[in-house]
């Protein structure tokens, strides 16, 4: 999984995200392209219903998604993905300081 949260640079400006230019990272894309990150978005606030996380984002011009979630989000919000035989799955979120708890459905 990807080791980064990354935010694509349109989204980052719609939502009026602020971010430090001066910490850029490389980074390597799945089709092992490098390139750089635009910088760091500290302490942005995610809501997923009674659940929030506050996670840092790098800022990246122009990739495939808007917010990819990887695995230092997955690690914070303990999440855990249920797959069923529809394809469908329910992602389960904790707030490990509220211990709130919410599941996600998606489909395919």
């Amino acid at each position: 999984g990807c080791s980064i949260i990354a935010m694509s640079m349109a989204t980052c400006n719609v939502l009026g995200v602020m971010f430090d230019p001066m910490h850029c990272i490389p980074l390597q894309s799945a089709n092992d392209k490098m390139d750089w990150t635009l910088g760091i978005a500290r302490d942005v606030r995610f809501c997923f219903g009674e659940v929030t996380a506050i996670l840092q984002v790098h800022i990246v011009d122009s990739p495939a998604y808007d917010v990819f979630l990887g695995r230092p989000f997955e690690v914070l919000t303990q999440a855990c993905t249920q797959s069923f035989l529809s394809r469908d799955q329910h992602i389960t979120i904790i707030n490990p300081n509220t211990e709130k708890i919410v599941t996600i459905p998606t489909v395919p």
